[in-house]
Formats: structure tokens, C-alpha cells, sequence
């Protein structure tokens, strides 16, 4: 047991001491103590108090890549990144982004990610 709780603090620091950089600043604010839990209604107030996604405007689940998003763009912003993904825009390059049309340009969508803080690694 005491062997345990020195793994945890080990790896507790490894986290908190990592310099804030655009690539490592969404682990630093999305870890959690393996022993904190959240009650179901706590946790849907924590999600009430981060707002919604400025990309779409869908509701935030959390840091992800430097920026407080819902788990749809960080998904699209994690597969146009990892897969090297070079979208066109059919538009004017400035299509209206929202949780109701966000898969119509990748692009725009893309971009919008960029204007707005997510930051790529690597």
C-alpha cells in the first residue's frame, strides 16, 4: 500500500512539473488524482461551468490541445493532425462553423481550431 501511494505521488509530480507549453498544457489541466471522484451531479455542474466549444459551440469536455473543447473537434483536431489531412474549401474560406453543420468544411472547421488556440505537437 505505502508502495503504491509512492508511485502515485511520483507520477503526480511528473505532471506538475512539466513546463507549461502549448503542447503539454491540456495534461497539465486535465489530470485528476486517481483517488478524487466526482459524484455524477458535480460533474455535470463542472460542465455547465467550462461553457461551450468555441469552435461549434457544442458543450466542452475539457483541455484538449491547449484549448477547453468538446470531444467532437478534439477528435476531428486530433485526425486532421495525426493523418496529415489537407481539406479545401468549396466556399469563401470563411463558412460558418456550428454544432449543427460542423462536418460540411473541414477546412473552415480546421482553421477555426487554429484561430481560436489549439496548438499542434510536433
Amino acid at each position: 500500500m505505502a508502495r503504491q501511494q509512492n508511485l502515485e505521488h511520483e507520477n503526480i509530480g511528473r505532471f506538475s512539473s512539466l513546463p507549461s507549453t502549448p503542447c503539454n498544457t491540456h495534461l497539465q489541466h486535465s489530470f485528476v488524482h486517481p483517488h478524487q471522484q466526482q459524484t455524477s451531479s458535480s460533474s455535470s455542474n463542472l460542465q455547465q461551468d467550462l461553457g461551450n466549444c468555441p469552435i461549434c459551440n457544442d458543450k466542452v469536455s475539457g483541455y484538449h490541445y491547449g484549448l477547453l473543447t468538446c470531444e467532437s473537434c478534439k477528435g476531428f483536431f486530433k485526425r486532421t493532425v495525426q493523418n496529415k489531412k489537407h481539406y479545401t474549401c468549396s466556399g469563401n474560406k470563411n463558412c460558418t462553423v456550428e454544432k449543427s453543420n460542423r462536418k460540411r468544411c473541414p477546412h473552415c472547421r480546421f482553421q477555426k481550431c487554429l484561430e481560436r488556440g489549439m496548438r499542434t505537437c510536433g
